[in-house]
């Protein structure tokens, strides 16, 4: 099993190195794929519990993470911190016009749904509705930060932030908590988490981040390295949140993993759960006190 991790971990690797390098289009492309298939996990593992989310929406608001790679009339500025402000007059009743468009974009699916629950009355319900819209927020929404972070200056060297740190959470919270652990973290969503582990991830995670700052230095030698330590930090602590969110929701919908597309990992979901989570936190973090 942990042979079976490993090779297809490796596999991944180069996969995800090859696409953060080749171009910012390249990435988005396969962050939509990625998105798309994470929300048919999540749609998938509600219809488990009887739900019947209406999939075909969810399907089409992944196009929104393409259209911020590759539009440049819609989400291409949504990296510039000024997105809800109009450049050129600050005024409580501006509004840029990428703002704008996404605000209708996120109209259009909301007015849709609604729709569907009037002229579908009887097949869908409220908790269909919400259900969907969960998804689009959880998978779609999230994941979009990861184009967000990879379309902004120096993209192709702070999207390693999020993975590094995320990824050496779990690594070091696994081993460790795996020999050390003994009091348990999150029994009711999951029993094999420990406190000892969980410090040991965040430890990691500063470790990982900070290690990867040094050899930025020669590249960002203008960000101070205190923010690898702090990103570092930021990252242990979410992305195990990120991985408790998805252990809620395997919970809840009485499944184990949300797909099988990754050996020895399961889905996207479960690959991903602790990276979706740190992305926009990370992005704002950035955008806010580095550029």
């Amino acid at each position: 099993m942990l042979k079976t991790r490993v090779i297809s971990a490796i596999v991944g690797l180069i996969l995800i190195i090859g696409t953060i390098v080749i171009s910012k289009e390249t990435f988005s492309i396969a962050v939509f794929l990625l998105a798309l298939v994470g929300i048919h996990e999540y749609y998938s593992s509600m219809n488990n519990i009887g739900l019947k989310p209406i999939k075909p929406v969810g399907y089409f608001a992944s196009l929104v993470i393409l259209l911020a790679g590759n539009g440049d009339w819609l989400l291409a500025k949504i990296s510039k911190p000024e997105l809800f402000i109009n450049s050129h007059s600050y005024d409580a009743g501006s509004i840029s016009k990428e703002g704008a468009a996404i605000l209708f974009v996120i109209f259009i699916f909301t007015f849709f749904l609604f729709a569907i629950s009037v002229f579908k009355f009887g097949k869908y319900n409220v908790t269909d509705i919400s259900i969907t819209l969960y998804g689009i927020f959880y998978v779609i929404f999230l994941f979009l930060f990861a184009v967000l972070t990879r379309n902004l200056e120096h993209g192709l060297f702070y999207i390693w932030f999020v993975l590094i740190g995320a990824w050496s959470t779990d690594t070091s919270a696994y081993f460790i908590g795996r020999k050390f652990g003994k009091k348990k973290l999150a029994p009711l969503l999951s029993p094999n988490k420990t406190i000892e582990g969980s410090i040991a991830g965040v430890i990691g995670s500063i470790a990982g981040v900070a290690i990867y700052g040094i050899y930025l230095q020669k590249y960002l030698s203008h960000v101070p390295f205190y923010h690898y330590i702090i990103i570092g930090l930021l990252c242990g602590i979410i992305s195990q949140v990120g991985d408790l969110v998805a252990s809620s929701i395997k919970r809840y919908t009485k499944v184990k993993d949300f797909g099988k597309i990754i050996p020895g990992h399961g889905g996207v979901l479960d690959r991903f759960d602790s990276v979706l989570l740190t992305t926009p936190v990370i992005y704002f973090y950035i955008i806010t006190f580095m550029l």
